[in-house]
């Protein structure tokens, strides 16, 4: 903007409209200008709303999914009968536990035998041992306290599960695939799975 002492001595009204000519281009382009920055702001300011909007979409997301994990946990109360049933299964003895894997997997007592190299009567008196000691009252009872237990390998003790191909695996796994309909074929060569 010019001051007083800045504008210059006018002699004639010919002069003095050409000044006022010119300062009015260049009021109109400083106009001009100033329209564009606030054009410019005002993009810019409808971009930062756009964003903050977004923002407060992925707060209220976030907290709402925060709401839903919580909500979650609070409702998932692991089963007590769960701790009952590892009880159950910690009295079992090393060989009791091989037992018990090959049995849940649905090997049969002369199967069992001829893998661990024992009498069929000796795999038939741990059946009887791991039930009493389990209480369950049948080989489906057995196999729900293992399932309830929330055993994997951990009742085999890091035993190698006998066979191989796609027939091996952890009982819990193979009795959790029969529930759901799934069939373990074995690999060529290997043996087969008696389920």
């Amino acid at each position: 903007m010019s001051h007083a002492s800045d504008l210059p001595t006018l002699s004639s009204p010919a002069e003095c409209d050409q000044t006022a000519a010119g300062l009015r281009r260049e009021n109109t382009a400083q106009r001009m200008a100033n329209d564009a920055l606030l054009a410019q702001n005002l993009r810019l300011l409808a971009q930062l709303d756009q964003q903050c909007q977004v923002l407060d979409g992925l707060q209220a997301f976030v907290v709402s999914v925060a709401h839903a994990l919580q909500a979650s946990r609070a409702s998932y109360a692991p089963d007590p009968r769960r701790s009952v049933c590892r009880s159950h299964l910690a009295t079992l003895t090393s060989r009791q536990r091989e037992v018990l894997t090959m049995v849940v997997a649905g090997y049969p007592s002369k199967r069992i035998a001829s893998l661990l190299g024992i009498s069929q009567r000796t795999v038939e008196n741990h059946r009887a041992s791991i039930m009493a000691k389990t209480g369950a009252t049948s080989l489906p009872a057995l196999t729900q306290l293992v399932v309830l237990a929330g055993v994997d390998e951990s009742i085999s003790h890091g035993l190698p599960w006998p066979g191989a191909g796609a027939a091996t695996g952890s009982p819990l796994r193979l009795v959790t695939d029969a529930a759901a309909g799934v069939s373990a074929v074995p690999a060529r060569g290997a043996e087969p799975h008696p389920m």
